[in-house]
């Protein structure tokens, strides 16, 4: 299949592994399409509606929403119903309706650069990363481990009662670092608490990034989430799993805790890069939109 992607980043095909072409420029888009003459479009974008109408009105596309919104932006309504099909991270039955043929697909990584650093010493009971986007379930979340584990949070905007880094970590190699630095890894949701809306799957690439760099992880709890995963994969329920999850891998010797963080790793390695989840992506379009 001919493809083209749409996305403001040239470097794109090389995060997901392909040599597909890039198309940036807005002004040239209409242009470009009729030149490429792609089997499809691939749109992972937020403006130049007007353009990407234009130039995809003869063809077909795909758009992808890897985030969860409630309510949706309306960027995201207008390039789903451009587009034949809408590739989300997420599934919640009512924000569902307002998309045109929504299917999900999962997140991924690059583990080439999450990955181990046998020379830190892990200093750290728990180490989260992510800024404060103001979401009350993952200050909840912060707080209970605060008071009970040396927590470590990569990430800005936090109360400075936490012990945290700051913006620093938007830098992959740092924030690999970083996460190296905890015994064990957390990730926690940001702006609701997802199985109260009916979410049956959400994540983002965050899980896969820790799980890549070989300490053990423990994801929160969405239905649907484990179903991607083979092995390795470990989740919580309610703060008070989360805190005899972290304790009883805290009470293992450090090589232990290097067995499972490497299970996790292989995982990533085996199933869950960018090419894999391209690949995945590819073939649901093709047998969606060409049967």
């Amino acid at each position: 299949m001919n493809v083209v992607l749409i996305d403001k980043n040239p470097k794109t095909q090389f995060a997901i592994g392909h040599n597909y072409p890039v198309l940036t420029n807005m002004l040239t888009l209409t242009e470009d399409v009729k030149r490429l003459q792609p089997d499809w479009v691939f749109i992972s974008i937020k403006h130049g509606m007007d353009q990407i109408r234009e130039a995809i009105k003869n063809t077909k596309a795909a758009y992808i929403f890897a985030d969860y919104r409630n309510p949706l932006p309306q960027f995201a309504l207008q390039l789903s119903h451009m587009s034949n099909i809408t590739l989300t991270s997420w599934k919640q039955p009512e924000l569902w309706k307002t998309l045109k043929n929504p299917h999900v697909v999962r997140r991924a990584t690059n583990p080439n650069k999450f990955h181990p650093l046998p020379e830190i010493e892990p200093t750290y009971d728990v180490v989260f990363a992510g800024n404060n986007a103001g979401g009350k379930p993952r200050m909840k979340v912060l707080e209970f481990l605060h008071k009970n584990f040396n927590l470590y949070i990569v990430g800005a905007e936090w109360p400075k009662k936490f012990n945290q880094l700051g913006r620093k970590t938007s830098n992959y190699h740092a924030l690999n670092k970083h996460l190296n630095e905890g015994k064990v890894t957390v990730d926690i949701f940001n702006r609701t608490n997802m199985v109260e809306e009916g979410v049956s799957y959400y994540t983002s690439n965050r899980p896969y990034q820790n799980m890549a760099v070989g300490r053990p992880h423990i994801s929160p709890y969405c239905p649907g989430v484990s179903e991607f995963f083979e092995k390795g994969y470990l989740d919580y329920k309610d703060l008070d799993d989360l805190k005899y999850q972290i304790e009883s891998l805290l009470r293992q010797p450090q090589w232990v805790r290097d067995a499972l963080g490497d299970v996790q790793r292989q995982e990533i390695i085996t199933r869950h890069t960018f090419a894999h989840v391209w690949a995945d992506m590819e073939k649901l379009i093709e047998q969606k939109l060409f049967g």
